[in-house]
């Protein structure tokens, strides 16, 4: 008796060892989090308001130069991004949420290569936008679209993250009466 219930042990304890060695295995072929991806994190700020009067001038506008975001990496290792201003994004945008968003023309990447150093998760570097001309805000139009989107990464280890595009949205706003906050002669 005493012999067929050390078997069963040792039977279990063979059984249960090798079931665990084959997940281990499995697991590492398969694990989601050994893989490197490169993405990007949605700045703090995407929703922009502007607003002008009839003759054209901006009484509320953006920041000539706007600083975004820094790419960042899930595993440090040298790489080099390659960003860009994608308008063909925003015909998905607008199918996808239902809107009616037109690319914002004059809108230009300061810089469109970012690194990250050997070790390090983030770029030193931080993303920025210059708007070239902001009367293409005052043209009638009321609702525009920024995708700024990873466009490659040079490394074959590294995969593009679903979140490597962000997008910057500006409504710009005809104002016909500007509210006076003081009474205006007697």
């Amino acid at each position: 008796m005493k012999a067929m219930i050390k078997n069963i042990v040792y039977g279990i304890f063979i059984t249960a060892s090798g079931l665990l060695v084959g997940a281990c295995s499995d697991d590492e072929s398969n694990d989601p989090y050994d893989i490197n991806y490169g993405f990007l994190y949605a700045p703090e700020y995407t929703d922009h308001s502007i607003a002008y009067i009839e003759d054209g001038t901006l009484v509320k506008s953006v920041d000539e130069i706007e600083k975004l975001v820094q790419v960042r990496c899930t595993r440090p290792t040298d790489l080099n991004y390659t960003i860009s201003l994608d308008k063909s994004l925003v015909d998905t945008y607008n199918q996808k949420h239902g809107t009616d968003y037109v690319f914002l023309e004059n809108a230009r990447l300061l810089q469109s290569t970012l690194s990250i150093k050997k070790g390090e998760y983030i770029s030193k570097d931080t993303l920025k936008v210059s708007y070239s001309d902001l009367t293409e805000f005052t043209n009638g139009k009321e609702k525009y679209l920024l995708p700024v989107t990873i466009a490659s990464i040079d490394d074959g280890g590294v995969e593009l993250s679903e979140s490597r595009t962000i997008y910057l949205t500006y409504q710009s706003k005809l104002i016909i009466f500007e509210d006076v906050q003081a009474p205006v002669g007697k």
